[in-house]
């Protein structure tokens, strides 16, 4: 229990050592921020890559629609959504090109 209370009352003060050392050396901190926001970067780009070209298809057709999917909606109820929308006929038709695509490599079987 002791060891457990000790652990947990470093927790707590964590945040706090790591500002009170970022006002002490602000390049440092500002070095370890950068190192950080790349490796993350690079991490979501080696996860993109992993998709199915319809998949990263799909992800295109929506940017160029100007569309983001809403939480829990399926490609059919956004695709819907976009037709609703009144966006341009070329980008609906693209958009549904892309989902019929998409839905065939992602949830054939």
């Amino acid at each position: 229990a002791e060891g457990r209370a000790a652990a947990l009352a470093w927790l707590r003060a964590a945040p706090a050592h790591l500002l009170a050392i970022a006002a002490r050396h602000p390049l440092l901190a500002a070095a370890a921020a950068a190192l950080l926001t790349a490796a993350l970067a690079l991490e979501a780009r080696r996860r993109r890559r992993r998709s199915p070209p319809e998949v990263r298809a799909y992800r295109v057709a929506l940017r160029r629609a100007g569309l983001r999917p809403r939480a829990g909606e399926t490609p059919r109820e956004l695709l819907d959504r976009a037709r609703r929308e009144g966006l341009p006929e070329v980008r609906v038709q693209a958009l549904a090109d892309a989902t019929q695509r998409h839905e065939a490599a992602r949830y054939a079987a």
